[in-house]
């Protein structure tokens, strides 16, 4: 059975971007995906075209770092 001494601890972290509608919260994850943070999105309401059109305009080579789920 392994020790606590040999776990190694994951830098996995979790957040919720909650706000009204109309208010720029898909678009602002597109500073997370500029600096590298690979994002698991729910897409419940199918509006991921601003983000994905921000990412294609400032950054088209950490496009892959978004993941999405209709």
């Amino acid at each position: 059975m392994p020790r606590a001494s040999e776990h190694i601890s994951s830098t996995v972290n979790k957040r919720i971007l909650l706000g009204d509608s109309g208010t720029g919260k898909t678009t602002a994850l597109w500073s997370l995906v500029a600096h590298d943070f690979k994002l698991r999105i729910y897409n419940y309401d199918n509006l991921l075209e601003p983000l994905i059109t921000k990412v294609r305009m400032e950054c088209p080579e950490k496009l892959d770092n978004i993941e999405f789920m209709t």
